[in-house]
């Protein structure tokens, strides 16, 4: 009897608020998440055109509830990312970062970074695919990528300018395809990854002015810091921002200094802000 009550009055505030006109209404919707419009989208014409309306508009959205398993969220259908992203028409900028402890913090482990990570639901991915075209900002942490859809993600995303991909599962294939079809990145964060920079060497000079490779450890087994940072240069001849940290400080301070001091390399000469362990140090030009 009971529940018959809740359910009666449920319909009833449906009824009221299909009494309200248009403007009323959409002041109303726009303070529900893009889920939610999807959701009522289905209650009538009027409740449709209005939140197709409001999804239209958005351009940024954070989809971190998506991987907490005590979010309703967390049930998605591949049919509801579709119906999601397929109305995003004005999506600039996506953020599906897993929250984990990480917290932006690159000096969490290992061990704990892949305990926090998820599998790239496949729905999620194929809707990006088809969908976000256009996307210029893409915040991915803590996600396990699977090769070739990843692949065909990042072929389908020549617009992107930010890029942050810190504590996921990259690796050199991946980031090879990253550099070699968004050419308009400005900023990329690939910290605490299993990339060796090995594809640096492959790529043109990139219009990148922000770079971060911080506790890249397999790149550091693979190349001493001074070719590292060579690499970088070439990659990035305009980079402004570098954050980079391996064990060896003193290693790292002694060749970033040489190099951005050595008249006949001319390497680092763009270099302004250096962060390296939480320790920012700032370059800045003067006469010697």
């Amino acid at each position: 009897m009971a529940s018959e009550d809740t359910q009666a009055c449920k319909r009833r505030k449906v009824a009221e608020l299909g009494g309200l006109n248009n403007d009323c209404l959409q002041i109303i919707l726009n303070y529900l998440d893009y889920v939610d419009l999807v959701r009522v989208s289905r209650v009538n014409t009027q409740w449709y055109n209005i939140s197709h309306y409001l999804l239209q508009r958005m351009t940024k959205i954070v989809m971190q509830d998506l991987f907490q398993p005590w979010k309703r969220m967390f049930h998605l259908s591949d049919r509801h990312f579709v119906d999601i992203f397929k109305r995003l028409e004005s999506l600039s900028e996506l953020d599906i970062s897993v929250p984990g402890p990480y917290n932006g913090n690159a000096h969490s482990s290992r061990r704990t970074r892949s305990n926090s990570s998820r599998i790239m639901p496949q729905g999620l991915q194929k809707a990006m695919l088809t969908y976000c075209p256009d996307l210029k900002k893409l915040a991915a942490c803590q996600h396990i990528w699977e090769m070739k859809p990843t692949l065909a993600l990042f072929k389908r995303l020549p617009n992107l300018t930010h890029l942050k991909l810190n504590f996921s599962s990259l690796t050199d294939p991946i980031l090879d395809t990253i550099l070699g079809n968004c050419k308009l990145l400005i900023s990329l964060d690939i910290s605490c990854t299993e990339v060796t920079g090995e594809c640096f060497k492959n790529h043109s000079p990139t219009a990148i002015k922000s770079l971060n490779i911080g506790s890249c450890a397999m790149m550091f087994d693979h190349f001493t810091m001074s070719e590292v940072l060579k690499n970088v240069h070439r990659l990035c001849p305009n980079l402004g921002k570098l954050q980079i940290w391996a064990e060896s400080t003193g290693e790292f301070f002694e060749d970033v200094f040489r190099l951005y001091r050595n008249e006949d390399l001319l390497t680092m000469s763009s270099l302004k802000t250096l962060n390296m362990n939480e320790m920012q140090g700032r370059f800045e030009d003067e006469e010697e």
